[in-house]
């Protein structure tokens, strides 16, 4: 754990010739934390959270995903929640000119597999869209398989994995 009194970790693209240099400096990595940047065009990605939400709440298997949505909206930032307290699933967007940044997306483990981080991710998604947004960035930790798994099916691809790195 980090003391609050040591210097911040940087942030660097993985294999970059930036991590390289800092290497070199003798800074060294956390050991934790590798993530993959994300991207999805906005438009593709509601698309396949509408279709995905769709199979869930399709006459067939009878699920349905009933919580209910409060939002917080404040200027160019977003945050959704289902559930009451406590909160069983939420996530959080920004727009930075046509970029949607998704952020905080959690589920509780025991809400997981319901279809809760899909109808987040749909609700940011078109918020998103209506502020000119076209395309969507989100982190996920290297190790996150169920996070992957999540995104993969919406269209999402790793552009690059960061690492973060201690000063020396």
């Amino acid at each position: 754990m980090r003391d609050s009194s040591d210097p911040p970790p940087a942030q660097i693209e993985l294999g970059s010739t930036v991590e390289a240099g800092l290497l070199d400096l003798g800074w060294t990595p956390l050991g934790h934390g590798d993530s993959h940047t994300q991207l999805a065009p906005v438009s593709r990605a509601l698309r396949s959270c509408n279709r995905r939400l769709q199979e869930l709440n399709g006459p067939r298997n009878g699920r349905s995903v009933g919580a209910t949505a409060g939002y917080i909206e404040e200027g160019d930032r977003l945050r959704v929640e289902y559930g009451d307290e406590p909160v069983i699933a939420r996530g959080e967007a920004s727009v930075d000119g046509d970029w949607l940044g998704l952020t905080h997306l959690v589920v509780d483990p025991a809400h997981r597999r319901q279809g809760l981080a899909t109808r987040v991710l749909a609700e940011l998604l078109d918020w998103g869209a209506t502020r000119g947004a076209t395309t969507a960035r989100l982190h996920v930790e290297t190790d996150n398989r169920a996070g992957m798994a999540t995104y993969e099916p919406l269209g999402f691809v790793t552009h690059h994995t960061n690492r973060y790195l201690a000063a020396p």
